[in-house]
Order: C-alpha cells, then sequence, then structure tokens
C-alpha cells in the first residue's frame, strides 16, 4: 500500500514540474495553468499537445467546463497561455465639414440663426409670456467641437431672448395662464424687463351707456 501511495505522489509530483521546453510542461507548471488553477482550483493536467482530446476527457472540474462549453483542451490551454488577441481601434469620425470648410464669420452668423427663437407674435411685437420658449440647442449636441464653439454664443442669446423681447400676459387666457407660469424657471424670469398685462374691463349695470353719454351732448 505504501509502495502505490508514493507511486501516485511520484507522479502528482513530476506532473507539476516544468520542463525547458513549453510544449512539453504540465499544464500547471506553467503560467497558463497557475491562473487557470488559480481561478478553478484542482483543475488537473491538460496537456499541450492533447488537440484531439476532448474537453470532457480531461480531469477538468464541472465548473470550468460549465464556463468553457466543449473546448478541446489545446484551446483552453491557448486561451489563457499563447493565445493573443489584437484590438483594433475603432475608426476616427469623420471631420465636421461646418467646423473645417466654413470661415468663423460664418458660422456665427448660422449660430445666432440658428439659437434665433420662433415665438408668436401679435400685431405690437409681443409674444405671450405663458407661450415663451428659450432659444433651440438642438446644434449643441451635433458634436463636442460645435458645442465647445457655438456653447458660449448659446448662453449670451439665451438671455438676450429673455431681456430684450417684449413679452404680454392675457388673463383670459384661464388657467393656461398660472400652469404655464408656474412652469417657467425663475432664473429666465429675472431677466424680463418688458412686460404688459392685459386685463379685461367688465362693464356692471350700474356703469351704462346711458349714464356716461354718447358725447355728442352738450356740457
Amino acid at each position: 500500500m505504501e509502495d502505490i501511495k508514493k507511486k501516485e505522489n511520484h507522479t502528482n509530483d513530476s506532473n507539476l514540474q516544468p520542463t525547458k521546453r513549453l510544449g512539453n510542461q504540465s499544464w500547471e507548471g506553467n503560467k497558463a495553468g497557475k491562473e487557470a488553477v488559480a481561478m478553478y482550483g484542482n483543475a488537473g493536467n491538460i496537456p499541450a499537445n492533447s488537440e484531439q482530446q476532448n474537453f470532457k476527457n480531461n480531469d477538468v472540474t464541472d465548473r470550468a467546463q460549465a464556463v468553457y462549453g466543449n473546448l478541446g483542451g489545446a484551446e483552453f490551454h491557448a486561451f489563457f497561455g499563447r493565445k493573443r488577441v489584437t484590438l483594433k481601434m475603432a475608426d476616427p469620425p469623420p471631420p465636421c465639414y461646418l467646423l473645417k470648410k466654413i470661415p468663423a464669420e460664418l458660422r456665427n452668423r448660422i449660430y445666432e440663426l440658428t439659437f434665433a427663437p420662433d415665438d408668436e407674435q401679435n400685431e405690437a411685437g409681443e409674444v405671450s409670456l405663458c407661450k415663451a420658449k428659450s432659444p433651440p440647442k438642438d446644434l449643441l449636441v451635433t458634436c463636442r467641437k460645435i458645442h465647445g464653439e457655438a456653447a458660449k454664443m448659446y448662453k449670451a442669446e439665451h438671455q438676450r431672448y429673455w431681456r430684450s423681447t417684449k413679452f404680454k400676459i392675457d388673463r383670459d387666457e384661464g388657467e393656461m395662464y398660472s400652469g404655464a407660469l408656474d412652469a417657467l424657471r425663475e432664473e429666465d424670469l429675472d431677466h424680463v424687463t418688458q412686460l404688459r398685462i392685459y386685463a379685461m374691463f367688465y362693464m356692471t349695470e350700474e356703469f351704462s351707456d346711458e349714464e356716461v353719454g354718447s358725447g355728442d351732448e352738450d356740457p
């Protein structure tokens, strides 16, 4: 019995000793084997030249097989040790035509037109404060370079819109009046400098045309 144990120990020790040639190293003796053993414990030895062996025929834990399926022994060894993966860098984005071909003066004009408000105005050129809309900023999200160039101009146009626009409030707009005002930001309202409020005037029975007079009578 002792002879058998010594023989088994001698066999296991010989498998753990790496040789000078990588192809003859035991699975646990080379770098790939050490990494696999560290991850999966006593997975057993998979010779590097066992290309015809099926993964199930090797003494590998169920955990490793569950992860890697039916990989062959040599493929498993190459996966951890000698296989190199070449990563291809993504192609750079195409150059922005707006920044490359159009001069700065013309780009600034484009930004001004893009950030211009598109509100409905009455005959007096007034905009309902309940329907006020800040300048659109869709252009800022097209690319990082345009955002870096146009962000300051957008901020200036945004403030100018609230500062220079003639706003009005119609009290007869009802529920939309109070709800729309609550939706506006306080920092935007702080820039408002022109506001006209239209209040409806209702005549009572005591205040009639007869009492006021038509204006044609002599004093």
